[in-house]
């Protein structure tokens, strides 16, 4: 979860407006620096819609879902965070700990989950106080300052963005990125600013929030169910040259979770047990493998067995990577699992892993399943033919 304790550092600072993103040098007189953050500008954005906050549900009734608007939120701060900033936050153990673990996805943008770095107390632009906030960071290589969107009147009233009494508790749903930017290295007085950067489906404003997940305040999904019915079908995976794909449904700003295939394994005379692993591919067709490329994720961490002469059976692999957690799905990319057997062979231990096919009744074409051959990581594509869809799960989640 991302939860907070008050922390401060010293060394380098950083000047932040809100408009399109650029950066200079300042100089300084003084050994320590501030950041300087004008948001200005939000807070104009916040006058214009005044009269609609309370229409929004966002402003007046607690915790809801997140607002169409970056100027509708209920509150803002400003979170920098990078290596050797240390978690800040006040919990009792959690992801958040590993920081080492959650800042390289949250700079690549293929998670949002964070962590309390060096953080303001909550900012409310209402016309009643500055809209110019400062904080002190140490220098070091990468620097990601976020502007955070809260969504938790009881946070903004505490002024200290953390889980204080009264609060929903469990970060999803109240601290979400609205903006940011990426700093390089910082060993002087740095001038960014940061334009704002809320997207506008509902699904991807939910992917923002800077939960890590893990707990109660996580919701999962199925968004492929494949049920028993139409023309059985096996497919066989003889080598570790040969695998097969599965089209993920295209849901951006989900995590892929879990993945779920019926799978058995054929291995007379040597009744040797096979490997299996999901690899994650992405490709710029929902229909079409051709250039699809390997997302880095796969379900390796936790290997999985298909024991020997065993018949068909549903088989979950966990998606989560040690380092990068789990895959984000991003807007104008399509995903595939690809299931392979670095053990299969057909000649000397005859072992091979079959897939098997299933149908959930709905007009899919043939051109969801692949069939690829050639060496990890890249394999050539053909589609197969008659081929409904592989009996199989995709369990995704909102963090």
């Amino acid at each position: 979860m991302w939860r907070f304790r008050k922390q401060s550092y010293s060394a380098v600072a950083l000047a932040i407006s809100f408009a399109s993103v650029s950066g200079c040098s300042l100089s300084s007189s003084r050994d320590d620096s501030s950041i300087h953050v004008d948001l200005s500008s939000l807070q104009s954005q916040r006058h214009q819609l005044a009269l609609g906050l309370s229409a929004s549900g966002s402003f007046l009734n607690g915790l809801t879902a997140p607002p169409s608007s970056a100027a509708n939120f209920s509150c803002y701060a400003v979170n920098i965070t990078g290596p050797g900033i240390g978690d800040s936050g006040n919990h009792n153990g959690g992801p958040g700990d590993d920081v080492a673990a959650i800042f390289p996805p949250l700079w690549n943008e293929t998670s949002y989950c964070s962590y309390r770095g060096v953080v303001t107390p909550t900012i409310n632009l209402d016309g009643s106080g500055s809209a110019d906030v400062a904080l002190q960071v140490p220098p070091g290589d990468q620097r990601l300052v976020q502007v955070v969107g809260i969504n938790d009147t009881a946070i903004c009233a505490s002024g200290v963005v953390d889980d204080p009494p009264g609060t929903n508790g469990g970060g999803s749903g109240r601290f979400f990125e609205i903006g940011r930017a990426k700093l390089a290295g910082v060993f002087t007085d740095r001038s960014v600013s940061i334009g704002m950067n809320w997207p506008a489906t509902t699904a991807l404003q939910s992917a923002r929030a800077m939960d890590c997940g893990g707990g109660s305040s996580q919701t999962c999904t199925l968004i492929k169910d494949y049920t028993t019915g139409g023309t059985a079908a096996i497919l066989a995976i003889t080598s570790p040259t040969v695998v097969v794909a599965q089209a993920i449904p295209y849901v951006p700003g989900a995590y892929i979770n879990t993945v779920s295939m019926m799978l058995s394994n054929v291995s007379a005379p040597s009744s040797t047990d096979s490997q299996a692993i999901i690899y994650i591919y992405s490709s710029t067709s929902q229909t079409n493998m051709s250039g699809a490329t390997y997302t880095g994720y796969s379900s390796a961490a936790t290997a999985v067995t298909v024991y020997a002469n065993s018949a068909a059976q549903v088989v979950s692999f966990n998606m989560e990577d040690p380092v990068n957690h789990f895959l984000m799905m991003q807007p104008g990319v399509y995903y595939w699992a690809v299931i392979a057997s670095p053990n299969a062979a057909n000649s000397t231990q005859q072992t091979f892993l079959q897939v098997h096919f299933g149908s959930d009744g709905t007009a899919n074409t043939s051109t969801t399943v692949f069939q690829g051959s050639g060496n990890f990581p890249t394999f050539s594509w053909a589609s197969q033919s008659g081929a409904i869809g592989i009996y199989s799960q995709v369990k995704a989640c909102n963090n």
